[in-house]
């Protein structure tokens, strides 16, 4: 095993020179989100950010550039909000509602989920902060829910587990999941997956 099989540790998200990685552990306590000092079997880790100022801490992504974390975490009222801090674990920054962010290819936004108004989960992007956080582009619209969205390398394309067509498939909104691929502005929405079988969480 490369971490500690006694602990828990998941969501690993690399620097871009892939030299480590940024994952969620409680190795050392509660729940934190830490980075692995070197590519080695248990290698030593350094806090980023701690349970205390990141209760509940996932879904970690690293920016392009490789110096700042975009995660989601609970939020003072319950729900999860999406937080930014630096590699270094200094300025974090509470941006707002959202989970489940990515960086764009430049790293000059986040693509994220947001419950939209009319109660469907769609995809929302801004750049990382905190007043644009407040009033974010929608990328998608429908009724419909996305979630786990993946940027491709290229940043032109969108991929992201939605159930898109859930009515059409005379299934439950819960029960109906597949992949779906969009412009990175959220145009021109493709189905990727079919079938009975659910597909999500692209990578």
């Amino acid at each position: 095993a490369f971490t500690d099989v006694a602990r828990l540790a998941s969501q690993p998200s690399f620097l871009p020179d892939g030299s480590s990685f940024v994952f969620v552990t409680n190795a050392l306590g509660p729940l934190a989100l830490v980075k692995s000092e070197t590519l080695t079997p248990n290698a030593a880790i350094k806090v980023i950010v701690s349970s205390d100022f990141a209760p509940e801490a996932a879904e970690p992504v690293v920016s392009p550039d490789g110096t700042r974390v975009a995660f989601s975490m609970k939020g003072k009222e319950g729900g999860r909000v999406v937080s930014v801090i630096n590699l270094d674990g200094t300025k974090q920054s509470v941006l707002g509602e959202g989970r489940s962010p990515i960086w764009s290819a430049t790293g000059s936004e986040l693509v994220f989920v947001r419950t939209a108004k009319d109660g469907f989960n769609h995809l929302f992007a801004a750049p990382p902060d905190v007043e644009a956080f407040k009033s974010p582009k929608q990328l998608t619209s429908g009724d419909f829910d996305c979630d786990h969205p993946s940027l491709s390398p290229d940043g032109k394309q969108l991929v992201f587990a939605s159930n898109r067509g859930w009515k059409e498939a005379q299934k439950k909104r819960g029960e109906y999941l597949q992949l779906v691929s969009a412009d990175a502005d959220g145009r021109t929405l493709t189905q990727i997956t079919t079938g009975p079988k659910r597909s999500g969480t692209p990578f």
